[in-house]
């Protein structure tokens, strides 16, 4: 039982023949409040019961590569678009620039040319020459490149004989002989069997 102290002007206490026995104390229940009563601003919403998650068994999935492009076996079939000719350029050199060799220009000698080629998909490329009295050059085979235009690995300076230079691009899926070029372009038209050839001409004054 607890008891209270108070403090209070000293009055002797009246006499009582029995000591006051002090009442129990009774631990009385709350009222409970009524249905419609708001509910107190300082009471807690009960905490909702928490269930025990449920166990995840991982799944692994499978890692997807794309597939891998290899490059074509040499011996592997190839496909030419029906139409597509190889095209041969020539482009005029003037110290560190170039330019195309107009329609119906006229070079003079020491002039420096450039060939330019596209294969349309050929893989090799053989560069040949033949001048007006018929002698004919083989400059080299190179591979086919990338689509579009390709210069030449090399220059190739024009002497001093007159008359029309012809160049020629024999482009092929196997690489031919220098034999094979020239008795090709030996001929007008110049043919080679599996071959496409496209040609340039230079007027040479």
């Amino acid at each position: 039982a607890a008891f209270v102290v108070t403090t209070g002007p000293a009055t002797a206490p009246l006499p009582s023949p029995l000591p006051a026995r002090p009442a129990p104390l009774v631990e009385s229940a709350p009222s409970p409040a009524p249905a419609d009563a708001a509910p107190s601003p300082t009471a807690k919403p009960a905490t909702p019961a928490v269930k025990s998650p449920t166990a995840i068994t991982p799944v692994t999935i499978p890692e997807v590569r794309p597939p891998e492009v290899s490059a074509p076996a040499p011996d592997a079939d190839i496909t030419h678009t029906k139409g597509l000719t190889p095209r041969l350029e020539a482009w005029v050199q003037a110290g560190t620039s170039s330019r195309p060799l107009y329609l119906g220009e006229t070079v003079g000698a020491g002039t420096k040319l450039q060939l330019r080629y596209d294969p349309q998909g050929r893989r090799f490329v053989t560069l040949a020459g033949r001048d007006s009295n018929g002698i004919v050059e083989v400059y080299g085979t190179v591979a086919g490149g990338e689509p579009g235009l390709t210069s030449a690995p090399f220059a190739l300076t024009l002497d001093d004989s007159k008359g029309e230079q012809a160049f020629f691009a024999i482009c092929t899926d196997d690489r031919p002989s220098s034999e094979a070029v020239m008795s090709a372009v030996k001929h007008n038209p110049v043919r080679m069997n599996g071959a496409a050839v496209s040609s340039v001409v230079v007027r040479k004054d």
